[in-house]
């Protein structure tokens, strides 16, 4: 993986590609590619055993989810924003690939049981750890896509009494006040959320002075949620009781932390696993066997 990393931009540059130097563009070009290649065989994975299955084979088992992919990666992007982005849509079918291609292995290592009872109980721990952590692979694409495709903001000056809409939301500014905090001084304004015309929320965003070092900081105003974040930001301020304000929409930001915390726990769900104990103590047992 280094190695490819590394020869990335000399490649994109012998090949009139462009230049990119090391940071987000870098980073953004080199995930694309290879997040692409590992999540393609993430699904050829649940069906193959090394050296063992052909390549009928893996077209017999795998055509139908691949199919089930690509409609659904379409039919998810249309419908959450009405257009069709070229890489929400390749995002969107990767995850479904692994979605789909697991849950076929899945579904059919429950038919070879009698029951679906029996056959969810027979499952090892560290196999159900492998699909979570599948799945969290799954999500954080998912995430990383949408929040890098639509994520919007908007800088505004903003007087007590105006308004802003944006994103379905309509935000009313009702000034700043001074607080005092334990160690610090702020300026703390009040924004008032209507969603649909309804009341939401109140967000409280701030500039802090600390009193020790005079350091300058803002405080955000975080709105969370599991489908997307409303941030809104102080900047400076203007005449006239005024200020600068930046309100950002990230959707589907979480699901990219979402995601890791479902790796690590399949990770951890896995190493629970009672056989590798059980395989351990046989291996200490067999060593000692042997020295004696």
């Amino acid at each position: 993986m280094v190695l490819i990393g590394t020869l990335y931009p000399l490649v994109m540059d012998a090949l009139n590609l462009g230049k990119i130097s090391v940071g987000p563009p870098y980073f953004n070009t080199l995930f694309v590619p290879l997040m692409s290649i590992m999540v393609i065989f993430l699904g050829i994975a649940s069906v193959s055993r090394w050296k063992e299955t052909s390549l009928s084979l893996l077209v017999s088992k795998l055509w139908l989810p691949a199919v089930l992919a690509v409609v659904a990666g379409f039919a998810t992007n249309w419908l959450y924003s009405g257009t069709l982005d070229v890489w929400v849509v390749l995002a969107f079918v990767l995850s479904y690939w692994i979605v789909f291609a697991w849950g076929r292995e899945f579904i059919g290592r429950l038919r070879k049981r009698k029951g679906l009872l029996s056959g969810l109980t027979k499952q090892s721990r560290s196999y159900y750890g492998m699909l979570l952590g599948h799945v969290g692979v799954a999500v954080t694409v998912i995430g990383i896509a949408m929040v890098t495709t639509f994520v919007e903001h908007r800088d505004a000056r903003m007087a007590p009494g105006d308004t802003l809409e944006f994103r379905g939301y309509t935000f009313i500014f009702d000034g700043a006040r001074e607080v005092q905090g334990p160690n610090y001084t702020s300026d703390m304004a009040r924004v008032r959320v209507l969603y649909e015309g309804k009341p939401y929320r109140e967000m409280f965003p701030e500039k802090r002075m600390y009193n020790a070092r005079g350091m300058v900081m803002t405080q955000v105003a975080l709105d969370p949620g599991l489908f997307r974040d409303l941030y809104i930001a102080m900047g400076e301020e203007l005449e006239n009781g005024a200020w600068a304000l930046r309100l950002q929409f990230k959707p589907f930001i979480r699901w990219i932390w979402l995601g890791a915390l479902l790796m690590m726990a399949g990770g951890l769900l896995a190493a629970s696993d009672p056989r590798y104990r059980k395989q351990a103590r046989r291996d200490v047992a067999a060593r000692q066997a042997v020295t004696e």
